[in-house]
């Protein structure tokens, strides 16, 4: 898979229009990085080459199969999409409850908004990203770190450690995040330890919450992380669409959030 971490800021906004919408127009996509037509063109040529896009006449379509964009290019993709339901996510807490918190950036998005968050709660993570954003304000958080081994550049931490850690933790409230959610209503992810993470901490909480943005609609995995049915709220930043919501026991639980 390709890291597309050293492209530039146009490349990633590239992708993550394609990506967004699964194919786009040349058109389309000079209009929205305000560039020419021929532009548009040559980062197709160049993206294409390194197997991150598939070409079509008049414009391109991304192989989600094929990459999986790196950690810094996540962050710059749907950060005021990230940051709505980061804020949504907040609306779900009480205080003194006790949260479950997953990796990926949109659980990035939560830890920071959580320094807004008018309460007192114990935070139970894999995630040393958002351990480093909450740790500023331990006087309000009792933050948990689990051990394990460091996986990849997001800050997770995975193995058998890290799932015997959590596995001795009781929460009200998990959050989870994931790569992508296929026709039959499976939310996916790529690796098998992060999986495994967090399915433990569904397991854990009373409460499981899934916090996932548009971009991840129709996005491929490798492997099964849960149904929809087995999360108590979706939190997405557009509705349900119809396809979904006919193969969903609750579709009242997917929110769209403002």
């Amino acid at each position: 898979m390709t890291d597309l971490t050293s492209l530039n800021p146009r490349h990633r906004e590239l992708i993550s229009l394609v990506e967004l919408h699964g194919h786009a127009s040349i058109e389309f996509l000079a209009q929205r990085l305000n560039c020419s037509a021929q532009t548009v063109r040559r980062d197709i040529r160049k993206l294409c080459e390194a197997s991150v896009l598939q070409r079509f006449r008049g414009g391109a379509s991304i192989d989600t199969s094929q990459v999986r964009l790196g950690h810094a290019s996540k962050q710059d993709s749907q950060q005021v999409e990230k940051g709505r339901i980061a804020a949504a996510a907040l609306g779900v807490l009480e205080d003194g409850q006790a949260l479950f918190l997953d990796t990926g950036t949109t659980c990035d998005h939560v830890a920071r908004a959580l320094a807004h968050f008018r309460g007192k709660l114990h935070v139970i993570t894999h995630n040393l990203t958002a351990a480093l954003a909450l740790g500023p304000h331990h006087q309000r958080f009792d933050l948990q770190v689990v051990g394990g081994r460091v996986a990849g550049s997001d800050g997770a931490l995975t193995g058998p450690r890290a799932i015997r850690e959590l596995s001795g933790y009781r929460a009200d409230v998990a959050f989870i995040a994931v790569s992508g959610l296929d026709a039959d209503g499976y939310v996916l992810d790529f690796d098998s330890e992060k999986i495994e993470i967090k399915q433990a901490m569904m397991r854990g909480a009373q409460r499981s919450v899934l916090l996932m943005g548009s971009s991840k609609l129709g996005t491929r995995g490798i492997r099964r992380v849960a149904h929809l049915d087995e999360f108590d709220q979706i939190l997405c930043d557009v509705p349900a669409p119809e396809e979904i919501q006919t193969i969903m026991a609750k579709p009242q639980c997917w929110k769209a959030v403002p």
